[in-house]
């Protein structure tokens, strides 16, 4: 169950070991493991939502009731009860196959509003919550590193798995954000929380 996320000991202790000295772990698991079980329930609801069958099974409705309609008026049934109460059918299915419609464009391709959503959270924590800056060091060999690649990495390998990005994915993730912050369209915990809530 997304709710009931918990960091292992482990994977805890791996994070911990990226902190920055001064600050409270026991309190940051709790705010970093909240983080995550929103990631989680963002991902059910791409899971219920993002199925193709459903789409198809909503504009199957539409259509069907769209049919019902044309047929009730050629055999000249005109009950007003009738008529609004498959209005109101007409209008909450064509919802519904909207909704679904606009989560399938939203995550077309390799597109993923719930792991970017996830991924600035992250940032804003180590940002705000640990009032640390937003970067990432490239040595002559290429190599990417810095203290927040290290702290990114370490919450999201046991969050994703195999699918953590890796560490020039980082640094490009990092950019955008500052680069988002420098012109001033980055958003604020307000504005993206009202987001995740519909």
């Amino acid at each position: 169950m997304a709710n009931d996320f918990t960091f292992s000991d482990v994977d805890w202790a791996a994070i911990e070991a990226t902190l920055p000295e001064g600050c409270h772990p026991a309190l940051l698991r709790n705010k970093l493991e909240e983080e995550v079980r929103g990631f989680k329930n963002l991902e059910n609801i791409h899971a219920r939502w993002g199925s193709k069958s459903s789409l198809t099974n909503w504009k199957a409705i539409v259509d069907r009731l769209s049919e019902l309609e044309v047929l009730t008026k050629q055999v000249g049934y005109t009950d007003p009860n009738w008529r609004a109460a498959l209005a109101e059918f007409q209008n909450t299915a064509k919802d519904y196959y909207e909704a679904y419609e606009m989560h399938r464009r939203a995550y077309r391709g390799r597109q993923n509003p719930a792991r970017m959503f996830f991924y600035w959270r992250v940032l804003d924590f180590w940002r705000n919550d640990l009032e640390q800056p937003l970067g990432a060091s490239t040595s002559e060999s290429g190599v990417v590193g810095g203290p927040l690649v290290l702290f990114f990495n370490a919450v999201m390998r046991p969050v994703l798995s195999e699918h953590c990005p890796r560490p020039h994915t980082v640094r490009e993730i990092i950019r955008r954000e500052q680069a988002m912050r420098r012109t001033g369209r980055g958003r604020s915990r307000r504005q993206v929380k009202k987001v995740a809530r519909h």
